[in-house]
């Protein structure tokens, strides 16, 4: 009689063992206990609510630069993505975006998102702000 193969994630042994970890924007961060392999388990809106949809690990310190810089910049980025997701239509409203720039009350979370901004536009090869 031969032996019916399982999945690794379907025998017992490897069975995910989720423990609170820390919160991500409120929401519970859990992480496996069972393995070496960093996993974690959190609602997907906390991606929803990343610049650009992006995917991250939410381990402790990408968790605090979400709360710290990310979070408080989603609405300024949502906001000017139309006029800054490629270099033309940066090129198209630089004007625009200069003012903005200009009259920005300069606390620390605006240069903090500014330096994000520079590093995501030269990055994406956007960066053609002269």
């Amino acid at each position: 009689m031969s032996e019916i193969q399982l999945p690794i994630s379907a025998t017992e042994k490897n069975q995910p063992s989720w423990d609170f970890s820390h919160d991500c924007d409120r929401f519970e961060v859990l992480c496996d206990l069972s393995t070496n392999i960093e996993k974690y388990q959190l609602p997907l809106v906390i991606y929803h609510q990343s610049l650009n949809y992006a995917l991250f690990a939410p381990n402790r310190w990408n968790s605090k630069v979400y709360d710290k810089v990310i979070k408080p910049a989603f609405p300024t980025f949502e906001k000017w993505w139309s006029k800054i997701e490629t270099s033309k239509k940066i090129e198209d409203n630089r004007k625009e975006i200069q003012g903005y720039i200009k009259n920005l009350k300069l606390s620390p979370n605006v240069w903090i998102f500014c330096y994000c901004f520079h590093q995501f536009l030269r990055s994406s090869l956007l960066y053609s702000f002269r």
